[in-house]
């Protein structure tokens, strides 16, 4: 994910950096983090593209306290969501 791709997601989710860094679990400091990522200092890890994927469709959203809420992923008309 490229630092343009990622503060665009942020922007569209309505998230400061403090609160995307609180939802992301970062701790005290993360947001400095979120400006290293968004200002291209710092890759962008795996499972910090994943969670901000899941940010963009909507199937993760900062709950009351800040914590994260997963959504339910949406029905797809044809496709059976079992694991073999």
């Amino acid at each position: 994910m490229k630092p343009q791709e990622f503060r665009a997601i942020r922007k569209r989710a309505g998230l400061s950096q403090g609160r995307l860094a609180c939802l992301l679990g970062l701790g005290r400091d993360g947001g400095r983090a979120v400006r290293r990522w968004e200002g291209g200092e710092r890759s962008i890890s795996g499972p910090v593209t994943i969670c901000m994927r899941a940010l963009d469709l909507g199937l993760l959203q900062p709950g009351e306290d800040g914590t994260p809420e997963l959504q339910a992923a949406p029905q797809v008309e044809g496709v059976r969501g079992q694991v073999r």
